[in-house]
């Protein structure tokens, strides 16, 4: 395949991607591609919008696990979703606050596990596009 093939193929699969995030999230949601110092992917809260981090540099499987993750992130935790731009986020937390905001993310990180596990079963094996097209014609 030619980098001119190669370019359309990405972004294809990435319009898909933006299309099963909105799908299975429930949410009006944007898939950024950007690097992340710690991790592969993030959902976030930003300006009143909701927004899918994926790191560009993952395998296309692991590009696909990531944004199934997160847009189960997006549909179980999206009303419980602080702003980003919100002032209190950039307010150092006591050591009782911070030990309870961590129990919360490693609940929230188990919850959408199981939920995109559950994704992940329907989408089964096989190229990513297929695997896409299995979650968009799906009820989830």
């Amino acid at each position: 395949m030619g980098c001119l093939e190669a370019g359309i193929y990405q972004a294809a699969i990435e319009f898909k991607y933006q299309l099963l995030a909105r799908k299975l999230a429930r949410l009006p949601v944007t898939i950024l591609w950007e690097r992340m110092a710690e991790d592969k992917g993030l959902f976030y809260k930003q300006g009143g919008r909701y927004y899918i981090k994926i790191h560009p540099d993952l395998d296309h499987d692991q590009a696909f696990k990531t944004v199934i993750h997160e847009a189960a992130h997006g549909r179980l935790h999206y009303k419980n979703m602080g702003d980003i731009d919100d002032p209190v986020f950039n307010k150092p937390a006591s050591p009782i606050i911070e030990q309870a905001r961590q129990a919360n993310v490693n609940r929230y990180e188990a919850e959408a596990w199981d939920i995109a596990n559950a994704w992940l079963e329907i989408a089964g094996d096989g190229p990513v596009y297929k695997r896409i097209n299995r979650l968009m014609e799906a009820l989830t």
